[in-house]
């Protein structure tokens, strides 16, 4: 889990660049897509963690999952659209929701695999 986070942080941060080098329309689209893509693929992975281990909090988790997928859907779909112009806007959006979400619920989870016994870094299930 901790090897995809600091993944999605380099994505993160490299989105972030495409936008401060003026990238256009098309690229930061083509990119804000497959930065969709590593967030929804991580968070499936994350996802069948938590129903292996019958992690309590997984509907809670898996609603907060959702909701960034959706914002940041609709924000491409702007962007695609020339409706709005949120690069910046959506750089902080990608990066405060990211840290957030890693140091909160990611955090709380990890503690819960740990009391429940798992061995530190090792995944219930295979990850693909």
């Amino acid at each position: 889990m901790d090897s995809e986070h600091f993944d999605l942080f380099i994505e993160v941060d490299d989105f972030a660049s495409s936008c401060d080098r003026g990238a256009s329309r098309v690229e930061l689209v083509a990119r804000l897509s497959l930065l969709m893509d590593s967030f929804r693929a991580h968070f499936d992975s994350e996802e069948r963690m938590m129903r292996a281990s019958a992690y309590p909090g997984l509907e809670r988790h898996a609603e907060e999952h959702n909701s960034v997928m959706a914002q940041m859907a609709e924000l491409r779909d702007d962007l695609d659209q020339g409706a709005v112009n949120l690069c910046n806007a959506l750089v902080t959006l990608v990066r405060l929701w990211t840290e957030r979400h890693i140091f909160g619920p990611d955090t709380e989870f990890a503690g819960y695999l740990h009391e429940n016994n798992a061995r530190p870094g090792a995944s219930p299930l295979p990850l693909e």
